[in-house]
This record gives C-alpha cells, structure tokens and sequence, in this order.
C-alpha cells in the first residue's frame, strides 16, 4: 500500500473518544490523500443497546457518503452471535475495500475478528488506545497472528505492552498519538467567566467521577467564581446530580451528552480541561483541549505522562497524583489565575505540533509505507459457518428474555 488509502471497520455506534477519532481520521485521510473506506452496519431501527446515541456514520459529512460502507441491519444483527456480526462486515469488507488496502478496526470484536477474516487480503493495524482498560490487550492477545502492524498511543502503552502482553511472534509496532482536527481558529474571549471543562463517560472504574464534587467544594471556597462544566454521560451521572443537590455544589454545570460541535464550542470559551482519571489511553479531551487553547490539569496518566515531558507544557499541562484533590484544586486555582491570551496562545501552538490529526495521520502512512512486501498476514482465520447458522435462534432467544426480563 503506497497510495495513503486506509480502511475504518467499526460498530454502527459513537461510543466516545475512539470512535470520534476513526471518523476524524478517516476524515482528515480523505482529505489529504483523496481516498479511504469507512465499513460500518446501519441500523434499520435504533439498537436496544445504542442508548440513543449518535450513528458514528453521522459524524462524517455527506459529502463523503460515497466512502461510507454501511449494509442495513435489524436486531438479529445486535443480539446474534459475534461469528455472525464479524461475518457482515467481512462480506462488506470484500465488495467494497480493495485489496492491500490496511484496515483499522474499532475496540468491538466483531469487527478485528472481520479484520483478520481478511488479513490475508489486507493487512490489520491494531491502534491500541486505552491503558487500564483491558479490552485492547485482550484482543491483541486473541488476533495477534492476524496484525501486521501494532500502534500504541502513548508510550506508557507501548511498555505495558511489551511487559505484560507475550505476543507469539514480532510485530511491528510505533508510538503514534491519535490527533484532532484543528482546522478552526480559537477566538479567547477574556471577558468570560472562569470556565473548567471536563469531558468523558461518567463512571468510576476509568474516570474517577467521584472526585468532581469533592473538587468543586473545594473550588466555592478557593475560587468562588469559577464553574466546573461536566460533560458525558454514563451510570454515574445520577450520582452528580444527587451531589450537587446535596452539597449545593452552584459552581457544577452538569450537561450530560451533547453534540460535538458543542461540546468543542464550550471548550472554546474554556480556560483548563479536567482530567480526574485513572487511567487513559492519549484522552481526547486533553487534545481538543490543547488544540482549543486550554490549559490542562490532569492526573498523571498514560498520555498525559508524555506530554508532560514535553518542554513547551511547562505552564500549559499540569498533573497530580490520583485522587490528590487538594493538589488538584491548587492547580486549577493557578491555572485559572494565568493570562489566559498567553496561555492560549502556547496550548493552541503545542496541541498543533503534537495532536494535528494531519501530521499523525502522516505518521501513520509513514509507518505503512515502511513496510516490507511481506507484511501481509499469512495466518488463516475461517469463521465458524455453524455460529452464522445458529445466529438468528441464539438472537431470538435472546430478544425475548430481554422482552420479559424489563
């Protein structure tokens, strides 16, 4: 593959930082080389376990529809087996995705065990986002002999992975941060309020949502002015509101799940991005964040970490330890205590020289383009025509405990 074409294979859903950057990247790659494929499915009726959320085919502009690879499918589609799902994008894959053109697919398994259907015919790169959450790893382990090319997103992944994960044979790998489109301009308007952003799923395993309100009791006292906006959604979120109700917490905007354009909007009119987690991959946020000339306060996590020792984040990216909240609030007091034009201006130009979807992009052409003719897989997977055959019982079993168990 020498053209820049790569392929996208993911589950019909927006779920959160990963999706929103194979749409963004498969965006970005059409643009700059003019060319890509984007294999999804497309529900005939919203899935019981899309929980309203966005089609991550909607992400991409109509424009580009012509790229999309999207077969109509129905429940027996979400409650079928997992042979059956890979088994759709695989025959989406075939008619629709040229030869040797390599293929991304999303954390669903469905779509790596589809990839490596056809590693054969087209090399499998295997972006590895997250640290703490095992899902990556477990599939990596699973669909190793299928992968042609590993790229962790921080180099705190890559020793994780070197460490913990005994793969059967070399595969090559290269630390290559996802990025952001950072086509927009950021206007900083001075004369708004002291506004901190956080962004991600609302829970606790990851995220640490706990900690938002012990910090924004802390923040009434120390900086009185200043309102904490949270956005996203998940178990947690009830848990928000009930703390804000109980501790009166008036400085805790809680909005739940909105639309990324208005979420980087707000983040526009923002002076620091929050993370509180305990783990990430390379988070999103902090990289709209950058982009969007924010400054950032975030625990000491994976990515996080590699910024950090990047020179030119002495006074953009601060970090804490784990659950310290009281360094946390100190933090963000100096955060927003700093000229916010200065600041802006040195996030916006480090988050351009690290995350620009455009340069990492390029990075990971370059990393295709360095391959040997032999990088095809030369494994065979053969998905199970029984469990394709079984499917549509197992799903009707299934639709009608979950009709009777609501």
């Amino acid at each position: 593959m020498r053209s820049g074409a790569i392929g996208f294979v993911s589950h019909p859903y927006h779920r959160g930082g990963v999706t929103k950057w194979m749409a963004d990247s498969f965006i970005s790659f059409y643009h700059e080389y003019g060319n890509g494929y984007f294999v999804s499915v497309n529900p005939k009726k919203p899935f019981a376990s899309g929980q309203s959320r966005q089609l991550i085919a909607d992400l991409i502009p109509r424009e580009l529809s012509h790229a999309v690879f999207a077969s109509g499918v129905d429940s027996f589609f979400e409650f079928g087996t997992i042979e059956y799902r890979a088994n759709c994008y695989t025959k989406i894959i075939l008619r629709s995705v040229p030869p040797d053109v390599p293929l991304i697919p999303s954390d669903d398994e469905a779509c790596w065990m589809a990839c490596a259907a056809v590693a054969q015919r087209n090399p499998m790169i295997a972006i590895v986002h997250s640290f703490g959450d095992q899902t990556y790893f477990n599939l990596l382990a699973k669909y190793q002999d299928f992968v042609s090319l590993v790229i962790p997103v921080s180099t705190a992944i890559e020793e994780k992975l070197v460490r913990d994960l005994r793969l059967r044979k070399k595969i090559r790998r290269e630390v290559i941060p996802c990025g952001v489109i950072a086509d927009k301009e950021r206007i900083y308007n001075t004369n708004l309020q002291d506004q901190i952003i956080w962004v991600g799923r609302l829970e606790e395993e990851s995220k640490r949502v706990s900690d938002i309100p012990k910090i924004c009791i802390r923040l009434l006292s120390l900086r009185p002015g200043a309102i904490l906006k949270v956005f996203g959604d998940g178990p947690m979120l009830q848990f928000l509101r009930d703390e804000k109700l109980t501790a009166k917490l008036s400085n805790l905007d809680i909005q739940g799940w909105r639309d990324p354009d208005v979420v980087r909007n707000e983040m526009a009119r923002s002076k620091v991005v929050l993370l509180t987690s305990n783990y990430e991959g390379m988070p999103l946020c902090a990289m709209e964040g950058l982009i969007n000339g924010c400054a950032v306060v975030s625990t000491l996590v994976s990515g996080i970490a590699d910024v950090a020792t990047d020179v030119r984040s002495k006074g953009i990216v601060s970090t804490f330890d784990v659950g310290d909240v009281d360094q946390a609030v100190s933090l963000l007091v100096k955060a927003l205590s700093e000229h916010a034009d200065i600041v802006s201006k040195k996030a916006r130009e480090l988050g351009l020289a690290l995350f620009d979807i455009k340069k990492t992009n390029a990075k990971i052409i370059h990393a295709v383009n360095q391959a040997d003719d032999g990088w095809l897989s030369t494994a065979e997977l053969t998905i199970n025509p029984l469990h394709i055959l079984l499917s549509p019982f197992i799903a009707l079993a299934r639709m009608l405990k979950l009709k009777f168990t609501r």
